[in-house]
């Protein structure tokens, strides 16, 4: 039995690389076939549990398990040469799957319930082919494909679903068979055993329902809990290695596996359902793992938190795939059906990025970084977070181009959020990433394009760009040298490469000139074709343009002076030409099409001629570093749009000031120190805009003293509030509250709000101004902003300390 178990082994381990060995696998495989009642009795039944067969046993359940292993294997394999055929490879065969469906089918009757070790083996081998559900036919059908290989792909794909039922089906009668035989602690037992609780979680967040049922009811057991999400605490809290593994392994695979095949809405569906419950369990306000003192600080373990890096980039990296394959994936599905799990998919990316902060704090606190003096500047851990959201911004603005209602809001917010949190850490967002929306907002000013157009309205636009502002360096300059030109009609020439443009707005023909692809959602585009660009200044407000990517840049400026006449007039046209950009991404909608200032030159031919003596024109090459002239192409860019004029005043420092005061001072004037500021008759006119300042900011402050004076003597509610989270940004004092007491109906917090947080016990009280508010049926949350001057010290706003807020003046 030695022997013929090692030979079997060795056979079915070794891959068919020659049809010799091909054909002595098919033969091994039928003898198996003919014997697998008996294989299966000496294995797992309990007539062969004497010591006699104890060696037998041994060897043939590691044959069975490596059949079974290789059968998982074998499935992959297929699923792979299918999709390359799909993909458009000529040379490419479809093996024939030889899966031992009937051993399994055995397996699974015979397994006894005490038979703990052949459990754990079955788990092990089920787990590793957790991920796969059974195969949309639609994307496999001839009709999606017409090849002359469609009947082999079809067929090929129906034994894959078959062998997949046969793996699934018996499991979950399994798991409950050894459940029902067993009370709390043995399950526990099991669970405990060397790499149990890996597969268990991996189980739970397949996105077959049979493997989800049979792994949550083991530990539903194991821990008396409930649903999904309490499942997760157990496993997190109790078992917290194994089962951070378990996430690791999964979306590693799903991350390699998703891309690979046609479509991916189940799994993607299952995954961001159960993170959503991962990142609930760990970063709950109300009883969050990673705000527990225990879980933070392990007693004999090393703290789980030194992987929680891992997990955050992983996250982002399996959410950045879902958001740019869906749109190829959804041509398979009914919109009602896409639009249910793409709200999943917007609600944990949504959690995930509202919770970077309690990741980046947890991490610290087990570094000993919180304590550090420096407590203004983002720590590394929060670098690296900030940097592993850098793809996620370029998938996601595919999204603005959804046409429901509900989800677009959704993807919107989302977008707005990502942006503020680049925008708070100090980390600018990829070229790669503003160059789609400024994209989007190009498009969506030319109304007559026949492009697919960004579904956002003109408010939510404005919005975007009023976000996109503040990434653009305002202290780039470029040098204009003004020459004139001897008539309207004259040539702009080539210069070392640059595209030829006369004064007519016809352009010469160029190797970058190539026709546009459209995008369409749900069906993705299939090319990035790029253009040659032209930026042009006119007068002194910019016209409309947008970055553009280039890999090489010349850096050629030729200028032109104000004309005079009845001629329009532009002052300094720059003129570049673009290098060819390769992409990976076949499905980008990077669609990049000559910009509008090559149109604005057509209109010297509408003016009269004037002859003047022609002038020698001139042309200076400038040496600017690539990263500086992409800094000028973002900032000419969003001045072009129309942005600079709707660009919101910085009213930090205001901010600064009213919090610092105390609240508690009396008298008519505010609580300042140092010198008092100087108030000044208002004049009829300012000679610029630090003497407007000068004389108004003393004005504004005194009135906001005002408001805080008058509001001591009106009654207004006030509620207990408890500290939950708190954390520095910059100098600033961020802190997450809760108010547990029912509040008046018509009683809510705004953004504009300042609010007084006092301890009563200890005559304490702070002055705060309003993040965000969120009201839940169970609970109030809000997010709450302080400031401290260096020499004042923190009235003792923890974690867990208790204060009664009220609001002061909005």
């Amino acid at each position: 039995m030695n022997f013929f178990g090692q030979l079997l082994t060795t056979a079915i381990n070794k891959p068919p690389t020659t049809e010799k060995l091909s054909n002595h696998r098919d033969a091994i495989s039928r003898i198996l076939g003919i014997h697998t009642d008996i294989f299966v009795a000496v294995a797992f039944s309990s007539s062969y549990n004497d010591a006699k067969w104890l060696n037998a046993r041994s060897k043939v359940r590691e044959l069975i398990s490596n059949i079974f292993v290789r059968g998982v294997q074998d499935i992959m394999l297929v699923i792979r040469k299918v999709c390359k055929a799909l993909a458009g490879s000529k040379e490419v065969v479809i093996p024939a799957l030889a899966m031992q469906k009937q051993m399994w089918i055995k397996t699974y009757e015979t397994l006894q319930a005490t038979d703990v070790d052949g459990l754990r083996t079955i788990i092990s081998v089920v787990a590793d082919a957790s991920h796969l559900d059974l195969l949309n036919e639609k994307p496999f059908s001839p009709a999606f494909h017409p090849l002359k290989e469609s009947k082999e792909v079809a067929k090929a794909c129906e034994e894959v679903n078959d062998s997949l039922v046969i793996i699934h089906g018996g499991f979950l009668g399994a798991m409950s068979k050894y459940a029902n035989a067993h009370d709390s602690s043995s399950v526990l037992d099991l669970l405990r055993c060397p790499g149990v609780v890996k597969n268990i979680t991996k189980l739970m967040l397949s996105p077959v329902g049979n493997l989800q049922i049979a792994a949550k009811n083991l530990v539903t057991q194991a821990f008396d809990v409930d649903v999904r999400l309490e499942c997760f605490r157990a496993l997190l809290e109790n078992l917290p290695d194994a089962s951070l593994e378990g996430i690791f392994d999964f979306l590693e695979v799903f991350i390699g596996y998703s891309p690979l095949i046609p479509e991916a809405c189940s799994l993607s569906q299952s995954l961001v359902r159960c993170l959503t419950d991962v990142i609930e369990v760990l970063c709950s306000s109300h009883d969050g793992l990673l705000r527990s003192h225990h879980f933070l600080n392990p007693v004999g373990r090393v703290a789980p938190t030194a992987e929680l890096p891992k997990l955050w980039s992983l996250m982002t990296r399996a959410i950045a795939v879902i958001f740019k394959r869906t749109p190829s994936w959804s041509i398979y599905y009914e919109s009602e059906q896409m639009i249910e799990w793409m709200r999943d998919a917007l609600i944990f990316g949504r959690d995930m990025l509202a919770q970077r902060r309690v990741f980046e704090t947890a991490v610290a606190h087990t570094e000993q970084e919180s304590s550090s003096p420096n407590v203004g500047k983002l720590s590394s851990v929060g670098r690296t977070m900030v940097g592993d959201l850098q793809e996620v911004l370029p998938e996601l603005a595919r999204w603005l181009r959804l046409t429901d209602e509900e989800l677009l809001h959704q993807s919107f917010s989302l977008l707005q959020s990502l942006l503020d949190c680049f925008r708070e850490s100090g980390i600018p967002p990829s070229p790669i990433g503003i160059n789609k929306l400024v994209k989007h907002i190009d498009d969506a000013r030319k109304g007559g394009s026949s492009r697919p157009q960004t579904r956002l309205d003109s408010s939510r636009l404005a919005k975007l760009e009023d976000s996109l502002v503040s990434f653009v360096a305002d202290d780039d300059e470029v040098e204009i040298i003004s020459h004139s030109i001897a008539t309207q009609r004259e040539t702009l020439t080539e210069h070392k490469g640059v595209k030829s443009t006369t004064a007519s707005g016809k352009s010469a023909p160029s190797a970058y000139d190539s026709k546009q692809a459209t995008t369409k959602f749900p069906k993705p585009s299939t090319s990035r074709l790029p253009t040659a660009s032209v930026q042009q200044r006119q007068g002194t407000k910019p016209s409309l343009s947008a970055p553009r990517k280039f890999n090489s840049i010349p850096s050629v400026v030729i200028s032109v002076p104000k004309r005079r006449g009845t001629g329009p007039k532009y002052e300094g046209a720059v003129v570049t030409s673009p290098a060819q950009e390769s992409s990976s991404d076949s499905e980008s909608d990077d669609d990049v099409e000559p910009l509008g200032g090559i149109a604005a030159l057509a209109k010297f031919q509408r003016s009269p001629k004037v002859k003047r003596p022609a002038e020698r024109r001139q042309v200076k090459i400038l040496d600017i570093p690539i990263r500086k002239y992409k800094s000028l192409v973002n900032r000419d860019s969003v001045r072009n749009s129309g942005l600079a004029f709707r660009f919101k005043p910085d009213i930090s420092p205001l901010h600064r000031i009213i919090l610092s005061w105390d609240y508690d001072h009396k008298g008519p004037e505010p609580p300042v120190s140092g010198t008092k500021p100087l108030l000044v008759h208002v004049p009829d006119q300012f000679t610029d805009h630090i003497q407007y300042c000068r004389v108004f900011e003393p004005l504004l402050v005194l009135e906001c003293w005002a408001q805080i004076v008058k509001s001591k003597d009106e009654a207004t509610d006030s509620y207990p509030i408890t500290i939950t989270s708190r954390q520095y940004t910059d100098t600033w004092l961020d802190l997450e509250i809760r108010i547990t007491d029912s509040v008046k109906k018509d009683w809510y917090l705004a953004e504009t709000d300042i609010v007084l947080l006092r301890d009563v016990a200890r005559e304490k009280s702070v002055l705060a101004k309003v993040r965000s508010y969120t009201a839940r049926p169970w609970a109030v949350e809000a997010g709450l902003r302080c400031y401290f001057a260096l020499d004042t010290i923190e009235p003792g706003l923890h974690i867990g300390s208790n204060w009664r807020l009220r609001k002061v003046f909005r």
